[in-house]
């Protein structure tokens, strides 16, 4: 589960030689070689649901709350793919 504010930067990063992708209801990635990464700013509240393109069984939770301190931040959180679910 990675946790956000509104108007945070997820970033996710291919750490695996396979490629990934991530697709959730509002982005989709595209194939992510190794090293490479994508971005997305969360900008509603709630829990969204996002699943690797190549492995449907990959999958993760963004919630998105308000926090005690007001404002997004500009500084991406990191997901390392493929995506690890214990």
């Amino acid at each position: 589960v990675v946790n956000a504010q509104p108007g945070d930067v997820i970033l996710w990063v291919n750490s695996d030689l396979a490629e990934h992708a991530v697709n959730g209801a509002s982005w989709d990635s595209g194939l992510l070689a190794l090293g490479e990464s994508y971005k997305a700013r969360v900008m509603d509240k709630g829990t969204f649901a996002y699943a690797d393109g190549q492995n449907s069984l990959l999958i993760g939770t963004i919630v998105v709350a308000d926090a005690e301190t007001p404002g997004g931040s500009d500084e991406a959180q990191p997901v390392y793919l493929p995506l690890i679910r214990k």
